[in-house]
């Protein structure tokens, strides 16, 4: 039973972040862009299946449909997505932000009460590590946030396992094991699974558990693990197997990868070049390394003095290898390569993620670290720790008033490093106030622990810490997520009721045509993508042709060019040198962001892509293919990666400098359009010069042709204003359709692959089993009737026996339904599907229905029951035997 102090605990660690958060939940407004549109688009795709009567297995407007419920990251069988659904959409991804921040705060609380024994300093850590940047910054990126919030539950769980050998502990660390998987970060599950086999191997054999109680126990974790988490799984690893993206290349696997240098985060919240930013030409979370000045000298405290205790060791362990596999890719190449090829750890992009695993331990160790000081009497030692950092501070405000003048360093990260002084001169005013804290401290005598001193001393340094890590060290003018800048993206009504959503939501509702979205950088992806998708009639109806974490049949990819080698450059990647492939894929509008970089001036985009790696030969440069029509306008992508030093990338046409570049240590990307009238018979190359260009390693070039579709029969203008320009695709097909011939062959595929650019995608269709047909004399006629995230019905009318598709990818689920009678859907052009049909007037229905999701949802439901009666079992009998006593 609670008492009344653990009672108010409990109570403030619920209510603090929601009042914390009171500004963003009373605004109006948008609090992600980026990739947090995509995740609070998740919320709005479940509320309309569910609206119309389905369960969201199906997404049929991203690329050329895909799997839904099988794509982790919409987190469909995630339960806590349901609850904050009840709230009206302006404020459920909100909800959902906050309730994980309260969950995390929840479980650190018990976590610590179990380490450290004091609620006050359990309290401290909850709110230190619910607060910190490793939990606060993740509402843009929500999936991981809502994977890490686990962990300190599981490291509870584990922990008394260990210590009890109670199996109700084990059914307990299956079940939250499988709802960390259904939180929609498998990354981030995999990582902590990991760390709890080494850790449950470990403390078994400190605890000295029996072989047989261990394997019992390991074997009651993982069928709960394993079969409530069936429902994601089975669907999951189905999606991997059609996928492409399990083909992933080590230089996609290794994007992104941490440095050893970025320790220096721990001193100074200013990351090479910029703060705060999840995305940094690659280079992912570097603010977790940034946990605070207290919280940074209590964890040097602990590793000093508290270094001979398991947790001290455990957790020291674990940073040190979490930050050595984030680095390994950078610092450790021959690790990395090894790395890449282990099974599913080679399936994920960048290993940097790691860092939190490193980031979480310091954390830990600074709440044990307080515990010992206050159970010691020890503030002289923290107050000697604290002087010591701070005179390490001293001596970088030096050198960074030095450097930021002269910028001595040949590599410019240093120098960036070192060019803002004023973030250690904050840092300086922190450790000064923290050290006046401890020496207030040190007069306190040992035994004040339950006087109410310590109490003091918890809220004082709490107080500065999340002055230091959420207030103090920022930069209003930067790029980061705090909350002030959670409310800058603009509220609902100004980013829904748009004219471009106005005229888009009075289309006709079953013409269910998808749009295609161009943009340049994330802020104008979040900017077209809030001003268009968002509103519910016209959501669901847009196409983004992209390869980014949803399936693409492979054929896709390559027909449009796209791969996951470079799949961050490559969102929007279709080609409309054949504008026959949109029309197939029931592309009707195209939307062009008219304030993007380009002078795109009202013209569509087509994205090539050729990666390349840099030869030996730099004399003549690396030729890129030339089969470019340069009568249209070009423009050339580049990503560079220099191991060290900088050098200079030249765009030449034939002998001819378009444009040179100034490359540097770490990822480059380099954008130029080429000029119109340049001369079609030269050849493009890109040139490398420099002394240090030898290590310099070309990851990708992406070739963008502006097509003028303006002035082309195909297409018209429809509607245009300061922001965008909507093209309408005048042939396009709507989603049921019939072609106008259907041809037999063997290896269709790759007849596609090789015509991709001549054939004609929306009136041919090739299929590799079944008979030729001309259609041209059927007379089809199709009325789609209803239009559902599973389904499409249609009443098809024919007057000889005909064809109709569906501009679908042909997944395994899909069925179709001809009045009634389930018949064989069948793979056409290699990425769609259709059926053959009589002659004669017909209800034909395409629905999916995974099989897997079926299995997987029966195997979970099982599991949950098995789950709950061995928990009521094991406490009814716990219950009987302390009656009996």
């Amino acid at each position: 039973m609670l008492n009344k102090k653990q009672t108010l605990y409990y109570a403030i660690l619920f209510i603090f972040p929601i009042l914390f958060f009171v500004p963003l939940l009373m605004s109006d407004s948008i609090m992600t862009c980026g990739d947090g549109i995509g995740y609070e688009a998740q919320f709005e795709m479940i509320r309309i299946a569910l609206g119309k009567g389905q369960f969201p297995q199906w997404n049929p407007f991203v690329a050329n449909g895909t799997p839904f419920a099988a794509d982790i990251q919409n987190k469909v069988f995630y339960p806590l997505v349901y609850l904050c659904l009840l709230f009206p959409r302006h404020l459920d991804y909100k909800v959902f932000y906050i309730l994980h921040i309260i969950l995390n705060a929840v479980f650190s609380f018990n976590l610590f009460k179990k380490l450290v024994k004091y609620e006050q300093i359990a309290f401290y850590g909850a709110i230190i590590t619910s607060f910190s940047n490793l939990i606060i910054l993740r509402q843009d990126h929500i999936n991981i946030l809502c994977t890490i919030v686990w962990i300190p539950l599981l490291a509870q769980l584990i922990i008394q396992l260990c210590e009890t050998k109670a199996r109700k502990y084990a059914a307990c660390l299956g079940i939250a094991m499988a709802l960390q998987f259904l939180a929609g970060f498998p990354q981030i599950a995999f990582y902590t699974d990991i760390i709890l086999v080494l850790l449950y191997i470990y403390l078994s054999i400190n605890k000295r558990v029996k072989p047989g109680v261990f394997l019992l126990n390991g074997l009651i974790i993982t069928i709960f693990y394993i079969g409530i988490a069936a429902i994601q799984m089975l669907p999951l690893v189905e999606l991997m197997i059609y996928s492409g993206r399990s083909n992933i290349s080590y230089e996609y696997f290794a994007n992104g990868a941490s440095d050893f240098r970025y320790l220096l985060n721990l001193l100074n919240p200013v990351f090479w070049g910029e703060w705060g930013t999840l995305l940094y030409e690659g280079l992912e979370f570097p603010t977790d390394l940034y946990i605070g000045i207290i919280p940074l000298t209590l964890a040097v405290y602990s590793l000093i003095y508290c270094r001979g205790t398991r947790e001290i060791r455990v957790l020291s362990w674990i940073a040190a290898a979490a930050f050595t596999l984030a680095c390994a890719c950078n610092n450790i190449p021959i690790l990395g390569k090894i790395l890449y090829k282990i099974p599913l750890l080679g399936s994920f992009r960048t290993l940097t993620r790691f860092l939190i695993f490193f980031s979480g331990p310091l954390l830990w160790m600074g709440v044990i670290g307080l515990k010992h000081i206050v159970e010691n009497n020890a503030y002289r030692k923290i107050r000697k720790i604290s002087m010591g950092i701070l005179g390490i501070y001293i001596i970088l405000c030096g050198t960074c008033f030095i450097l930021s003048r002269y910028g001595l360093f040949s590599d410019p990260a240093w120098n960036e490093y070192f060019s803002a002084p004023k973030w250690f001169c904050k840092s300086l005013v922190v450790l000064i106030v923290a050290i006046l804290l401890w020496t207030v401290f040190c007069q306190k005598s040992k035994g004040v622990l339950n006087a109410g001193g310590p109490l003091v001393l918890v809220l004082s340094i709490l107080v500065i810490s999340l002055w230091d890590t959420y207030f103090y060290n920022t930069d209003p003018a930067g790029d980061i997520f705090r909350q002030n800048e959670m409310l800058r993206y603009g509220n609902h009504e100004s980013i829904f009721d748009t004219e471009e959503t106005a005229y888009l939501t009075e289309l006709p509702e079953t013409e269910q045509y998808k749009y295609f979205v161009s943009y340049e950088s994330w802020e104008d992806l979040a900017e077209t993508s809030w001003s268009i998708r968002v509103n519910g009639n016209v959501f669901h109806r847009l196409s983004s042709i992209q390869s980014y974490i949803t399936f693409n049949h492979p054929l896709l990819l390559q027909l449009c060019g796209a791969d996951y080698g470079m799949m961050m450059s490559a969102d929007s990647v279709m080609a409309l040198t054949n504008p026959t492939f949109l029309q197939m894929l029931s592309t009707k509008y195209i939307i062009v962001n008219n304030q993007s970089g380009y002078a795109w001036n009202g013209t569509a985009t087509v994205y090539e892509q050729y990666p390349l790696e840099r030869d030996g030969n730099t004399a003549d440069g690396i030729p890129v293919p030339a089969d470019l029509d340069y009568s249209r306008t070009n423009t050339v992508h580049v990503h560079i990666h220099v191991e060290s030093g900088e050098g200079l990338l030249s765009i030449m046409l034939g002998n001819e400098v378009l444009y040179s570049q100034k490359v540097v240590s770490g990822d480059n990307f380099v954008r130029y359009t080429i000029p119109a009238d340049s001369k079609q018979t030269e050849t493009l190359k890109l040139q490398l010069s420099g002394p240090d260009m030898d290590a310099a390693q070309i990851s990708g070039i992406r070739i963008e042709e502006n097509c003028d579709i303006g002035s082309s029969m195909l297409y018209r203008e429809v509607f245009r204003n300061d922001r965008h320009t909507i093209i309408e695709s005048l042939n396009a097909k709507p989603l049921i359709y019939s072609p106008q011939k259907v041809v037999c062959m063997d290896n269709c595929e790759n007849f596609i692959v090789e015509n991709k650019t001549a054939i004609d995608f929306a009136e041919i269709s090739y299929i590799e089993e079944g008979t030729d047909l001309e259609l041209t004399d059927t007379d089809t006629k199709i009325e789609i009737t209803d239009i559902r995230p599973n389904s499409v019905s249609a009443n098809v009318h024919a007057a000889a026996p005909t064809w109709i598709n569906l501009s679908q990818s042909p997944y395994r689920g899909w069925s179709v339904y001809v009045d009634g009678v389930k018949q064989e859907s069948i793979k056409v052009n290699g990425i769609i599907q259709g059926t053959p049909l009589e002659a004669g007037s017909h209800t034909v229905t395409f629905r999916f229905s995974s099989p897997t999701v079926f299995w997987g949802a029966v195997i979970s439901a099982v599991a949950w029951i098995a789950a709950l009666l061995y928990l009521i079992h094991a406490n009814k009998s716990r219950f009987c035997f302390r009656r009996c006593q």
